[in-house]
């Protein structure tokens, strides 16, 4: 059996995804950051790397996430909106993870 995870966004976050997975379509290069980059996790973000993102729980019916960070000889992990969590992963093609407790309460378990 599978499990999937079922993520709803908002519109305006869906526009930023959209326009990451299109460049990533087409081969663009990302030459310079993003302005949501510098903001979306409350901090500048744009000189760290981008280790991973964790969709840490689920609550209230929302996702929660956090940025796995490395700047400057530091690791940090961060709170960030979902949506732009996964914009920022696929932009920066870092790893998504999640735990059992977050697919124990909201996966959809699929037969093969």
């Amino acid at each position: 059996m599978k499990r999937y995870l079922p993520i709803y966004i908002g519109l305006s976050q869906a526009k930023i995804i959209k326009k990451e997975m299109a460049r990533e379509l087409v081969g663009v290069a990302f030459h310079e950051p993003e302005a949501y980059e510098y903001f979306l996790a409350g901090i500048d973000i744009s000189k760290s790397a981008l280790e991973s993102v964790t969709i840490d729980r689920f609550e209230n019916n929302l996702f929660h996430a956090r940025l796995f960070l490395l700047g400057k000889n530091k690791a940090r992990k961060v709170k960030c909106p979902l949506a732009g969590a996964l914009a920022l992963a696929m932009r920066r093609n870092a790893h998504i993870f999640t735990g059992e407790n977050v697919l124990n309460v909201a996966a959809i378990d699929v037969p093969e």
